[in-house]
């Protein structure tokens, strides 16, 4: 007979709280693979810098802080406004460019099949007239 053991912090409930982020990081891109990373967490006015990189795929990244500012708050909520507008636009200008591939994608085989269809009626005119010469 085996014994089980249960460690004691094992088996506490699992506080969903602490399972949250202390903040809300917007990052700006600054090329393909560079991007700043702004970090606003509690207390209000408390924002902190960060230099992001990918390194060697898209699911590993390379972050370091690069400092930590305490700006006042019309300061504060300028930057993460303007944070929470480049994600919208970013994210419509990203629905807009897939709308735009998909619609060429749809005209572009319409067109093929068109063209098909084309090509079947014209050599079946042809055939059509070569007996009557």
């Amino acid at each position: 007979m085996s014994n089980i053991f249960i460690a004691k912090d094992l088996a506490q409930p699992i506080d969903i709280v602490e399972l949250l982020s202390a903040g809300i990081q917007i990052y700006y891109p600054l090329t393909t693979y560079l991007q700043v990373g702004i970090l606003f967490v509690p207390p209000i006015g408390r924002i902190k810098i960060y230099i992001q990189q990918e390194a060697l795929t898209e699911d590993i990244l390379i972050q370091f802080k690069v400092f930590e500012l305490h700006v006042p708050i019309t300061l504060f909520l300028l930057f993460f406004n303007l944070g929470i507008a480049h994600f919208y636009s970013n994210s419509f200008l990203s629905y807009l460019g897939n709308l735009k591939a998909s619609i060429q994608e749809t005209i572009t085989k319409q067109l093929q099949r068109n063209l098909g269809d084309a090509l079947i009626n014209v050599k079946a005119l042809e055939k059509e007239e070569a007996p009557g010469k």
